[in-house]
């Protein structure tokens, strides 16, 4: 018995596209004389089964057929896709101020347990923490977390505040400590002058104060100068004098109010409107509200 060999080619990939010039048949068996199923397109992409003795066995409408294999030819395998290259997430730094200025220097506030400590930095360095910086702005004050690269600061811990000055490089910076403050306040003492008991109310400003708060009942003890008017009743008619001087005191904070007990030497003539010469040293009640607080313990 004789046995022929049959080859049979397996396709590891199986799209082909027919080449002939006009339409190919699809037979129902490997011969030219078998019966016609259809025919595919010419340049139509076909699905091939195995390519044996000259014929390609091809998928047809759901149906098994075959094709003269020299009318088709392999898709060209496609490439790989290549894969995209690692993107490096940029370092976050926030940028002071970008220029160069020589003998300028700017002072970095940092907090280490309940003290506030000072560390040079350089006008052009960076600031990789979000720190809080407390600075004197031509004459004003301010604080920001931020100075931002055209030398703006913003008036409180926000970068959407309004901005209450512009640092530039021929000034000289300062920054302020925390528990730094400035303070309106209203009182009232009871002073005398010879026989006679007079009635005081006050209305003073703190230009700038130094406060120490003790915990845990958010009492402060304060001391700062003072400036403001004095109304006194001095046998009986109202009188007022200008004051200058410094004082100190108890509070009991909340938030930017606060109410204490504030003793003052005003160095200012007190009453010199009423022709009488009192004791300068004044022991009043407070109302007050601080309308700029240039620090805090972090």
């Amino acid at each position: 018995m004789m046995m022929a060999l049959i080859v049979v080619t397996a396709m590891a990939e199986n799209n082909y596209k027919v080449t002939s010039s006009s339409r190919l048949n699809v037979r129902k068996s490997p011969s030219t004389s078998a019966t016609v199923l259809g025919t595919f397109n010419s340049g139509q992409q076909i699905e091939v089964i195995s390519i044996s003795k000259g014929w390609a066995k091809v998928k047809y409408n759901g149906k098994v057929g075959y094709v003269s294999e020299k009318y088709i030819s392999p898709l060209p395998k496609p490439e790989p896709p290549k894969p995209e290259p690692t993107k490096e997430k940029p370092k976050e730094e926030k940028t002071v101020i970008t220029s160069e200025p020589v003998n300028e220097r700017f002072r970095e506030i940092k907090s280490a347990g309940d003290y506030e400590v000072e560390t040079p930095l350089s006008i052009g360095h960076s600031l990789s923490d979000n720190i809080n910086l407390y600075l004197a702005i031509q004459g004003g004050f301010g604080y920001s977390n931020y100075i931002w690269s055209d030398g703006s600061v913003n008036g409180t811990m926000s970068y959407s505040a309004d901005i209450v000055g512009q640092l530039y490089f021929e000034n000289k910076v300062s920054f302020i400590p925390a528990n730094w403050y400035s303070e309106l306040a209203l009182g009232y003492d009871k002073k005398g002058a010879a026989n006679y008991g007079m009635n005081y109310i006050h209305a003073r400003i703190y230009p700038f104060g130094y406060r120490i708060p003790i915990d845990p009942i958010n009492v402060v003890v304060k001391a700062g100068p003072t400036l403001g008017f004095a109304l006194n009743d001095f046998d009986d008619r109202w009188s007022s004098d200008f004051q200058v001087g410094i004082g100190g005191g108890f509070q009991i904070e909340w938030k930017q109010f606060a109410i204490g007990c504030n003793v003052e030497y005003d160095f200012t003539e007190v009453s010199s409107s009423c022709g009488q010469t009192l004791n300068n040293i004044a022991v009043l009640g407070t109302i007050s509200y601080k309308f700029a607080k240039f620090g805090h313990k972090r």
